[in-house]
């Protein structure tokens, strides 16, 4: 009990301090504060919900130390997404009756979906409607970069950026959920703090079979105009994003005892960085192709091998 304590203790203050971190300026700090939930995750994984959210509380206290206003950012940005993340964890890998693997990454595109979704919605409120805020906002944009050299036409480009953001966001937070949920993973296996049978995680990364369907309707819908197409980008490349992660755990299983696996790997990894975003499109296609043959062969048992990537 006072171990657990002390964990949380330490876990509430280590997400606190990382999710504060942008307000320094500093572009490190905003990178390291994509790692704010993984203490907390890492305790709702080894010790149990309540442990979870008696770390989220002592975050949010270290936020509303410094601004109030951050307290209420990260229990919706970052907390919550990482207790409903550690639970499903628990539901997928320690009860009797287990969910698909599956659930966990058709989870994280859920928690995108539904955060930039809300964020919408929360800009249409307050603007009054969709159209008067996306007109706002591409007026504020457009005299941003009025002020900038190399920008002689900012009103086409205002327009770009407005409309591309939220679809930024959902590849972001998929993305940033994906890689705490696996180091988190990572951390309570090897300290031995989960008690339940963490499978392979390449062999285990994968999509419900209805993520194809919704793939394909999301993609459907951004062929329409206005606030429809906006919502439908937002789906479409949250899906899609898993689909990348999918398609790069199956190469990281399909090269395993392969010989030269380490540089091959380091090869796909600086082909990412170099020619960045082009790799990720064909990882889609790789990560969609993966699911058909699972369509096809339904039945492919994920090999316990934990300490392999």
């Amino acid at each position: 009990m006072v171990q657990s304590l002390l964990f949380a203790l330490g876990a509430g203050l280590g997400s606190g301090l990382l999710f504060i971190l942008p307000v320094k300026g500093s572009v490190l700090g905003m990178w390291l504060s994509m790692l704010a939930p993984l203490p907390l995750m890492i305790v709702a994984m080894g010790f149990g919900a309540r442990f979870g959210l008696l770390t989220a509380m002592i975050a949010a206290a270290v936020c509303a130390f410094f601004q109030p206003a951050l307290a209420l950012a990260f229990l919706l940005s970052s907390a919550i997404p990482a207790l409903i993340l550690a639970a499903v964890t628990r539901r997928v890998f320690i009860v009797e009756d287990p969910l698909a693997p599956g659930t966990l990454l058709a989870t994280i595109c859920a928690i995108a979906i539904v955060a930039v979704f809300g964020m919408i919605g929360v800009a249409s409120f307050t603007y009054g409607s969709f159209d008067v805020a996306a007109r706002d906002i591409t007026e504020l944009v457009k005299d941003a970069l009025k002020g900038m050299k190399g920008f002689d036409e900012p009103s086409d480009i205002a327009e770009i950026v407005v409309s591309s953001i939220p679809a930024i966001m959902a590849f972001w937070s998929v993305l940033a959920m994906a890689l705490n949920l696996f180091f988190a993973m990572k951390v309570v296996r090897i300290s031995g703090l989960f008690h339940g049978d963490l499978p392979d995680i390449p062999s285990s990364t994968v999509l419900p079979q209805a993520a194809l369907v919704a793939f394909a309707l999301a993609l459907f819908v951004c062929i329409a105009p206005g606030l429809p197409r906006l919502l439908g980008s937002v789906a479409a490349v949250a899906i899609g994003t898993a689909f990348m992660l999918q398609g790069l755990a199956s190469l990281h299983r399909i090269t395993r005892d392969r010989p030269m696996r380490g540089g091959l790997l380091g090869l796909l990894y600086g082909l990412i960085l170099i020619l960045f975003p082009l790799p990720l499109f064909v990882l889609v296609g790789v990560g969609v192709a993966e699911q058909l043959r699972l369509l096809a062969r339904p039945k492919l048992p994920p090999t316990n091998t934990n300490d392999q990537l």
